[in-house]
């Protein structure tokens, strides 16, 4: 019996693009696998080192991190694809979220979309897709927009 590939869809911020699911559903497809869910939501700072009420996600980008999981989850299903999981975190490091998740869930790809880049934005803001590129174990998709 084969091993069945285990597939993290990531999306730091909602909706969940196309192509991304997309790719998930091929891979789900090619190595015979499933694919658990992840929608990040930005915790933006902290007060006395503990996350702060006022820059935690308010209750429409919490709705909205719901709703892209759930279209997520529609679209692969519609694609004839096996969910094995969803879950929506609050973080201020997501490459570190992300990470964690994959290897609690015992993930073999990552699929996630590419922020597009520049040299000046690369340094002006985290790229998280290409952090987690870097320090994951594990192979990182990640797709393009368009």
């Amino acid at each position: 019996m084969s091993k069945v590939a285990r597939i993290l869809l990531v999306s730091e911020k909602p909706p969940f693009s196309a192509e991304v699911v997309a790719e998930a559903a091929r891979l789900a497809h090619e190595l015979q696998g499933r694919v658990s869910i992840l929608q990040l939501m930005k915790i933006w700072g902290s007060g006395l080192g503990l996350p702060h009420p006022a820059l935690r996600p308010n209750r429409q980008e919490l709705q909205a991190a719901r709703d892209a999981v759930l279209d997520a989850e529609a679209e692969l299903r519609r694609l004839g694809v096996e969910i094995t999981g969803k879950n929506a975190i609050g973080t201020r490091k997501p490459a570190k979220v992300i990470l964690r998740e994959a290897a609690r869930l015992g993930s073999d790809v990552i699929v996630m979309a590419d922020q597009p880049g520049g040299t000046v934005r690369n340094f002006l803001v985290a790229n998280e897709p290409r952090r987690v590129a870097r320090k994951a174990p594990v192979r990182v998709h990640l797709v393009g927009r368009g």
